[in-house]
């Protein structure tokens, strides 16, 4: 999900106290599903660019799973980290990362959480 090495901009919207979840397909130069065998990747939401990130999500944690030779990731809050997020709007973005250290960003945008009425 890149455009000339530039994540493309892809803003999210999550309802708080809600599981989610969202994939994207990673692809070669010849649009086949790239194979990410060994990759590790990061998701990170934050206030603004300029606060502490609010939540990580990893694939050394939780969060982020990549599926080598089909070219998925996929990152994944559970319902009490959608639930712990409380600013209305924030940013995020999520790379992943060769195990010889080449890192590609593959998407990043605002992410707006819609407020939980029942609890």
């Amino acid at each position: 999900m890149t455009a000339g090495g530039i994540p493309v901009a892809y803003d999210i919207t999550i309802k708080q106290g809600a599981d989610w979840t969202c994939s994207w397909t990673v692809k070669d130069a010849n649009d086949n599903p790239k194979n990410l065998s060994g990759y590790s990747g990061k998701m990170q939401i934050r206030e603004n660019y300029d606060k502490d990130a609010m939540l990580t999500l990893e694939t050394s944690g939780s969060g982020i799973t990549i599926t080598g030779g089909s070219g998925l990731v996929s990152a994944e809050m559970t319902y009490a980290q959608t639930a712990a997020l409380s600013a209305r709007k924030m940013v995020y973005d999520i790379y992943i990362e060769s195990a010889g250290g080449n890192r590609q960003y593959l998407t990043e945008g605002a992410l707006v959480l819609r407020r939980r009425v029942t609890r």
